[in-house]
């Protein structure tokens, strides 16, 4: 039952974002903790669901409302850390959801690029021999929108043997 909810909210994020929108404020924050649950598709389910969201979360850091941290910060740690999640499914919903993220918010994201090249490049490095294209498709858009002042030998992305 919570799946279907929660894919329905994913489903009506386009279509339905002006009616849905006063709601968001309480439904963001359950979304990201329900990132935690126990079962592997709930929390895969709720990875696509919230990256419906991400350009009004990208929207509301932008206003610099005083709960915008609220809803940024907490929402990339908590893919982040699915990213590293135990379940492959739940891995690549993270990784797809992280990269929808990263595409809305762009250069938001730079006060974050050194944890989040640091997971991403962990992520990468322990499932490189698992599923590479996984850890690939979340690290590109990071990497691509850093900025010559990031682009340091210590975010420099690992290469791949050729």
């Amino acid at each position: 039952m919570r799946e279907s909810g929660i894919l329905a909210l994913g489903a009506i994020a386009e279509g339905c974002i002006d009616d849905v929108q006063a709601y968001l404020p309480q439904l963001v924050p359950w979304l990201i903790q329900t990132l935690n649950d126990p079962k592997p598709l709930i929390r895969s389910i709720t990875c696509w669901s919230l990256s419906r969201y991400s350009k009004w979360v990208v929207a509301k850091h932008s206003e610099g409302a005083t709960e915008s941290d609220g809803y940024l910060r907490p929402l990339m740690q908590e893919l982040l850390k699915r990213v590293l999640d135990h379940n492959k499914k739940v891995q690549e919903a993270a990784c797809s959801a992280f990269a929808t993220l990263e595409e809305d918010a762009l250069l938001q994201l730079v006060p974050y690029l050194e944890p989040i090249l640091q997971n991403l490049m962990f992520a990468f490095g322990k499932y490189q021999a698992r599923a590479p294209s996984t850890a690939h498709h979340a690290r590109t858009p990071a990497h691509q929108h850093a900025t010559p002042r990031h682009a340091t030998p210590r975010h420099a992305t690992p290469r791949h043997a050729t």
